[in-house]
């Protein structure tokens, strides 16, 4: 009975999340700005290529090619997003159940309800063109096949080719993808072989064989036509980067840096002493997305939501070690769930609020702002000045440029308005993308521009500046605040104290955003007056 009244509240659970997705969907500031030119306007979404920064990910927002047929509408592609939410949610358990027989379903219980409130999931599933997403979607989709054939005796072929398409598509949508699709499967190959089986997986060959072609593709593609610079790359020291960056994958992913990571280490001790035996599932699982986390770490980059297609084969090594853990090791095992349990409460839920609150409201303030500069600029007889508040030229061209791609969609002519920066470029990045043809100011200045009478300044969620409306009051009039469609909530979360703290230490600067609480959510408009 119990089991029936849980299976009920997680299905209850799944679908408000689900609607939740699509409720009040909207465009938003980067990336969606790519459907302007593309679907918008009679295009195919191109395939993402950059091989002078190292990137490949072909496959990012090619689905949404397809729904375009049928709608533009932000509802019709969020749809999607629902979709494959409650598709990922279903066929986890029809893994679990698979591989234990229903044994860890309450584990399966409470990762989906925990996982579905941490910032990286708010934003797979809250934003567009976040390739992690389908890459997490179709790896799991391709689990699901890959087991049905592995562990049945006939090893029906339709399931082998579906779990191999399947596993093909999530490689192409992350580059990192072929260390999961192929690391996995050479070691499920290899444990194989340590047992003693005579009878090689096809599957496993094959799953390596598409990893290898993927390597070899970007190898001749994008690494031999790159120019020495990588995506993300910054001037400031890349040891200061690593600290930075790994800090917050542990304050944001505590399931992966306090219960995987250590029941991992713990796991390897154990064989090592052989005081267990090798599970080449589970085992080849953990190892490749051990691999998944380094390449991250290596590579020092940070978004909340890079270390999400990890979180599969994570979520089963860690239900796999959990008991073996706290039986030999008690004490180190209350340890790592402690400290979970701590970062989850204080840091990772609360930054996943904070990251719900962003993705479903910034959007649809944003376009309630494009509309009211449409009206605002209409008739106007000069060209108006518009400065993003506390967004800088380097690290937020694509801001600027997201902003004026939707201003010009809705048919607002360039020559009633300039966007400027009074900011001095702040070199963080170290190739920031060139705009030369732009009709912008800010893309052309090489020092910032003085705000002058009847300029606006727009204040947003993009700002690095923290932001006091009092400080507006002597020489600014306001003339617009958005209305969020849900709550408004801060990054209240430990994440936003450490920043706090280091910024107390070593002061304000271009490195740790002075906006410490991502404030505001809303979007104001303020006209200078004297």
């Amino acid at each position: 009975m119990f089991k029936v009244k849980m299976n009920y509240l997680l299905y209850i659970f799944i679908t408000i999340y689900s609607l939740f997705i699509v409720y009040r969907a909207s465009f938003g500031l980067i990336d969606d700005h790519i459907f302007l030119s593309t679907v918008f306007s009679g295009h195919s979404i191109p395939f993402f290529l950059s091989p002078e920064i190292g990137r490949f990910y072909p496959l990012d927002g090619q689905e949404y090619n397809l729904i375009s047929f049928v709608s533009h509408s932000p509802v019709a592609f969020y749809l999607w997003n629902s979709l494959e939410y409650i598709i990922f949610a279903i066929v986890l358990f029809k893994i679990e159940e698979q591989l234990t027989g229903g044994s860890f379903r309450g584990r399966v219980y409470l990762f989906i309800i925990y996982v579905s409130f941490i910032g990286g999931m708010a934003n797979l599933f809250l934003r567009l063109f976040v390739p992690e997403r389908d890459a997490l979607f179709f790896l799991t989709i391709a689990l699901f096949f890959y087991i049905q054939f592995y562990y049945k005796s006939d090893r029906n072929w339709f399931y082998g080719i579906l779990s191999l398409i399947c596993a093909n598509i999530s490689l192409y949508y992350k580059e990192p993808m072929f260390i999961l699709v192929g690391g996995f499967s050479f070691f499920h190959l290899l444990f194989d072989y340590k047992k003693g089986y005579k009878k090689i997986n096809p599957l496993d060959v094959l799953w390596m064989l598409s990893s290898l072609i993927f390597l070899l593709i970007y190898y001749f593609v994008i690494f031999q036509n790159h120019d020495g610079s990588y995506y993300g790359q910054l001037t400031i020291n890349k040891w200061i980067v690593h600290l930075k960056n790994s800090s917050l994958f542990f304050l944001t992913n505590p399931f992966i840096l306090c219960l995987f990571i250590p029941f991992l280490i713990i796991r390897i001790y154990l064989l090592i002493r052989k005081r267990d035996r090798v599970n080449a599932m589970f085992d080849s699982m953990a190892l490749s997305a051990a691999g998944y986390f380094l390449a991250i770490i290596v590579l020092n980059i940070y978004s909340p939501y890079y270390l999400m297609p990890l979180y599969l084969y994570a979520f089963f090594s860690v239900s796999y070690n959990l008991n073996i853990i706290k039986k030999i090791y008690p004490k180190l095992f209350f340890s790592c769930l402690g400290g979970f349990l701590f970062l989850a409460i204080f840091s990772a839920i609360p930054f996943g609020i904070h990251q719900f609150s962003v993705w479903k409201n910034v959007p649809n303030n944003f376009q309630q702002t494009v509309s009211f500069l449409k009206k605002y600029l209409d008739g106007k007889p000069v060209r108006v000045g518009i400065f993003l508040y506390g967004v800088n030229r380097n690290t937020g061209v694509e801001v600027y440029n997201s902003f004026g791609e939707f201003m010009q969609s809705e048919n607002i002519s360039t020559k009633k308005y300039d966007l400027k920066t009074d900011e001095v470029d702040n070199n963080i990045l170290r190739k920031a993308k060139v705009y030369n043809s732009s009709p912008y100011s800010v893309f052309h200045q090489l020092k910032p521009q003085k705000i002058t009478q009847e300029d606006l300044v727009v204040v947003g969620n993009f700002s690095q500046k923290e932001f006091n409306p009092k400080s507006f009051d002597a020489h600014y009039r306001l003339l617009f605040k958005s209305k969020s469609p849900i709550f408004n909530f801060g990054d209240y979360s430990l994440k936003s104290i450490v920043k706090y703290g280091v910024n107390k230490v070593i002061g304000k600067n271009n490195f740790v955003s002075d906006n410490i609480f991502n404030l505001p959510i809303n979007f104001y408009v303020y006209k200078k007056i004297n």
